[in-house]
């Protein structure tokens, strides 16, 4: 069944804990159907304090928005040094401009398989980042971006 097949909620409550609007916290955010079936997204709403539209992808497990676009480009190479030992579990990137104050952080696929990076587009936001991988456990585990505040 396609994601544009399913029978969505015509609303949905959900908290925002970090809006990637306004940067703020929304207690009870009321997002409503697409009529449409649109593929990319399910629901959509507007932030309390901007006004601007937030969209929102419940994907096929009706959990979470689908936020990132999350992808690979790989080398094909293993990598040939030992991974660093105070990392066993990987590390958290933080690719932020300290002059603007809402981010996103999105979760990546860890470890890698191989030499690479990660492309993360915000697909609220438009924000991008992308960080280099080993294919090692001292991998990223995710990475946060400022949110683009356009």
């Amino acid at each position: 069944m396609k994601t544009s097949d399913k029978q969505w909620p015509a609303t949905v409550r959900i908290k925002v804990d970090v809006c990637p609007r306004c940067g703020g916290t929304h207690e009870v955010v009321e997002y409503r159907s697409f009529g449409l079936g649109d593929q990319q997204f399910t629901h959509w709403a507007y932030c309390e304090a901007t006004g601007e539209p937030l969209l929102l992808n419940m994907g096929a497990s009706r959990r979470s928005p689908d936020q990132f676009l999350v992808r690979f480009l790989g080398t094909g190479q293993k990598a040939k040094c030992a991974p660093n030992p105070d990392y066993p579990d990987g590390i958290h990137i933080k690719a932020l401009n300290a002059q603007v104050g809402a981010v996103c952080t999105a979760p990546l696929p860890w470890p890698a398989k191989e030499i690479g990076a990660w492309k993360v587009e915000c697909v609220i936001c438009g924000a991008r980042a992308a960080c280099t991988t080993a294919g090692r456990p001292d991998d990223p585990r995710s990475i946060e971006i400022n949110c683009n505040p356009t």
